[in-house]
């Protein structure tokens, strides 16, 4: 899906990109039933694009999931991307929402994330450029 808005179309390359990590990383077994019981998909393999970032992205979704006070906003982001066949409007209800007011939801949440995303990078290689000073520091102590 295609949008003007570079936040939402970030958010539809997450999508693509969780459908395509979901194809590479093996699922957890759920035993004889739960593989009888599973759908087995589209029939269609994913490709998303492999965008270095979109990691940061997910943590960031996932970070203001846990966020008590983004519950709502979660809740209609989740639906409104990962759960396309439920229905809007009933969701919106469940919510005790108004349409318009569900799609703020959804921006609003997207748009933290979209925030987020930039530090929890920066607070990664931060860590990284720390973590691979320390180990020179010990193997420079070690000659």
């Amino acid at each position: 899906m295609k949008s003007k808005d570079p936040v939402v179309q970030h958010c539809w390359d997450w999508v693509r990109w969780c459908e395509t990590r979901h194809f590479y990383i093996k699922s957890v077994s759920h035993g004889v039933l739960g593989a009888v019981a599973s759908g087995g998909g589209s029939g269609r393999e994913p490709n998303a694009r492999n965008d270095p970032d979109m990691q940061y992205f997910n943590m960031a979704v996932h970070t203001l999931r846990d966020v008590a006070k983004y519950q709502r906003e979660w809740l209609a982001f989740e639906c409104f991307y990962l759960k396309p066949h439920q229905v809007v409007k009933r969701t919106a209800d469940q919510l005790g929402v108004g349409l318009r007011t569900y799609y703020d939801l959804v921006r609003r949440f997207g748009h933290r994330a979209f925030k987020l995303y930039p530090s929890l990078k920066r607070a990664h290689q931060d860590m990284q450029a720390s973590t691979a000073k320390h180990v020179a520091l010990a193997i420079a102590d070690e000659d």
